[in-house]
């Protein structure tokens, strides 16, 4: 019986040194595997810190844009008004511009008519007497009055 019991305390040590093997080598694995948790939770919370990051830096790029489409939008609507008023401007001092001319073109006519007419008068005073008669004269003045018209037409 004696033996028995020692053979069992043999037993009972060798099994007793083999579970102190098994929990030292489960000890040793829950330390490494909660090092890895932890590790895992460093790399989650970097994982999430970065992606607020991403996401704060993608929020504020996409108000960036936003912002800069408003400015250009402004700016086109700034610049379409600027030249529909320059437009107008343009148009109004090209008629101006026209009207002008126009009045200068009749002016130059007049004085082209006005000027014929006194050089025909200057050649008919110098061609006729101081007492030739007054028919001759009316006659010189109607010759005037149409070469003047002439002038004028082809002028205009």
């Amino acid at each position: 019986l004696q033996e028995e019991l020692e053979a069992l305390q043999e037993q009972l040590q060798i099994l007793s040194e083999a579970a102190e093997g098994t929990v030292a080598q489960h000890q040793s694995d829950r330390q490494q595997l909660q090092q890895e948790l932890e590790q895992l939770r460093a790399d989650v919370t970097d994982a999430e810190s970065g992606r607020l990051e991403q996401a704060e830096r993608y929020a504020q790029a996409e108000a960036n844009c936003q912002r800069l489409q408003n400015l250009l939008d402004e700016l086109q609507q700034d610049t379409e008004a600027e030249l529909g008023s320059a437009l107008e401007e343009s148009e109004q001092r090209n008629q101006d511009l026209q009207e002008e001319a126009q009045q200068l073109k009749e002016q130059l006519a007049e004085l082209k008519q006005r000027t014929a007419g006194e050089r025909l008068s200057n050649v008919a005073a110098a061609l006729l007497p101081a007492d030739s008669d007054a028919a001759l004269k009316q006659q010189m003045q109607h010759l005037q009055r149409d070469a003047a018209q002439r002038r004028a037409r082809r002028t205009a």
